[in-house]
């Protein structure tokens, strides 16, 4: 990790279908196992103190973090008592995410209220935008985050925004 930070990497992430695909019949568990993979990567880097320790790595991570947004306190981010978010929710805050396939009304609602505005699809933002095609139509993921114009899938990281 500290010759990826040296470089300054841009390490872009996506869950493979790993063990637990096959704990429902007809593959219904792959949503699972997939926002499952990418959040235990997520606290794997929150953790060993990747984040902190590796500030120029920008982590992009798919499918709008898995379930990371949402079960903030469980990967111990909250804000401190000094009103500043901690290093998990500082890192959760600065980390990139895609767009694809992680998005409805509900889990959009909770992902803008963790990632602060500066860091939205609509401004300069670590949300790229991206459909998941060929399992997704785009027309459907663009209808999940309505009001945000397309980016390219990794745009914002390599631009330095």
């Amino acid at each position: 990790m500290n010759e990826l930070n040296r470089r300054k990497a841009v390490c872009y992430t996506h869950p493979f279908r790993g063990g637990m695909i096959n704990m429902l019949p007809d593959g219904r568990a792959l949503g699972i196992t997939l926002s499952t993979e990418t959040t235990l990567t997520i606290q794997s880097i929150l953790y060993t103190n990747t984040a902190t320790r590796c500030p120029d790595i920008r982590f992009i991570w798919s499918h709008g973090g898995g379930t990371a947004p949402y079960i903030t306190r469980r990967l111990g981010a909250a804000v401190g008592p000094d009103g500043k978010p901690n290093a998990n929710l500082a890192a959760l805050q600065k980390f990139y995410y895609d767009t694809a396939q992680a998005f409805n009304p509900y889990t959009l609602a909770t992902f803008t209220r963790i990632v602060p505005a500066w860091n939205r699809p609509s401004s300069r933002c670590p949300a790229t935008y991206r459909t998941g095609a060929p399992t997704a139509a785009p027309s459907a993921t663009s209808a999940q985050v309505t009001g945000h114009p397309p980016r390219g899938r990794t745009r914002c990281a390599r631009r330095g925004c």
